[in-house]
């Protein structure tokens, strides 16, 4: 994501999810690891590691994006970071 010409990190974060370190140690290609959310659930968005948007996961011609539904009123958020 550009802002003013400079980059910032933009983060979706679906879920969650602890593990005991043994069930990180036993994890490989092909498991599946279940989340704390629904999936109608809402998303949050981060931008430069600050929560400023919710969402909902959507797919667009077979591609995984994000509707924005609500803007987080922080100045951080305003495009000035």
């Amino acid at each position: 994501m550009m802002t003013m010409g400079r980059e910032v990190t933009l983060r979706v974060e679906l879920g969650r999810r602890l593990l005991s370190v043994e069930e990180a140690a036993g994890l490989d290609a092909g498991s599946v690891l279940e989340l704390e959310a629904l999936a109608d659930d809402s998303v949050d968005v981060y931008v430069g590691g600050r929560l400023c948007a919710r969402g909902r996961a959507v797919v667009i011609d077979g591609n995984l994006a994000v509707r924005i539904e609500e803007m987080l009123a922080r100045p951080s958020c305003s495009g000035r970071v």
